[in-house]
């Protein structure tokens, strides 16, 4: 078992993955784009952003479900694909596509976890704006309480923290992620993205921001990313408007996902 822990050599391991991920839709007819930091990167800086340590994509909703049914649980003969019932540990309301030969120390985790890249399912959302405050509201406690069930599986170093995490969520473990991990993937999936002028990720970090006119993200439009043409939404500056504000400006603060050497 190969453990990274050296930037570089992270992304590669995920482009790799990237590759075949981009490989399998197009040979399906699948549609996906770059997503996040991910699509961000692409734009800015024709490849990763330089500190970035993680690929983000997302696929419209009927894409991301027949992904799941046609790749049935593998790609490439190498690379797994986890999905909600096939979470060793932590199911979660998205999919990972996971090196098992790689692990990397997640900084939120206790142990260990095999290297991947999220794949983010875009669901529709409600024009009016107070049923949408509604619909992610929802989403939001659920994805809070889907976290609190973890809370075994995290990293705390507090002390103090670790038994109040042990008493107060309790419950949270008792009902279980799978659970919760269910809930918010039928609320999320309450607005059909084909019926819907508004759309987003809404099981993604970004919440309201995420939220834009389906026009800008249905069609799509190739773009370099590490010297390899993957799909990206044609409204990008739309989309990374929405989430970064002015994201030509390089941030002074610099979030990572992994402990790197």
């Amino acid at each position: 078992m190969k453990v990274y822990s050296e930037l570089r050599e992270i992304q590669k391991a995920e482009l790799n993955i990237l590759i075949e991920f981009a490989r399998f839709c197009d040979n399906n007819a699948l549609r996906y784009c770059l997503a996040g930091g991910t699509l961000l990167g692409a734009v800015r800086h024709s490849g990763f952003i330089p500190w970035d340590d993680d690929i983000d994509v997302m696929m419209p909703r009927p894409d991301f479900e027949r992904f799941i049914k046609l790749a049935n649980g593998k790609i490439a003969n190498k690379y797994n694909v986890l999905w909600k019932e096939k979470y060793d540990d932590t199911p979660l309301p998205f999919i990972k596509v996971v090196d098992k030969n790689i692990n990397v120390s997640y900084k939120l985790m206790k142990k260990p976890q095999p290297l991947w890249i999220d794949i983010f399912p875009i669901d529709g959302l409600p024009i009016k704006e107070k049923e949408f405050n509604q619909h992610i509201k929802k989403i939001k406690n659920l994805k809070y309480f889907l976290w609190q069930a973890t809370s075994d599986e995290q990293d705390i170093e507090s002390g103090i923290k670790k038994v109040l995490k042990k008493v107060l969520f309790f419950p949270f473990r008792l009902i279980g992620a799978r659970y919760y991990a269910d809930k918010i993937t039928k609320a999320a999936k309450r607005y059909e993205f084909d019926t819907s002028d508004y759309v987003g990720c809404i099981v993604a970090k970004y919440g309201k921001k995420e939220r834009i006119e389906k026009e800008h993200v249905e069609e799509r439009v190739k773009h370099l990313f590490e010297e390899i043409e993957f799909y990206v939404p044609k409204g990008y500056h739309v989309y990374l408007t929405n989430l970064y504000g002015n994201y030509n400006q390089i941030p002074k603060e610099r979030h990572t996902h992994l402990r790197q050497s």
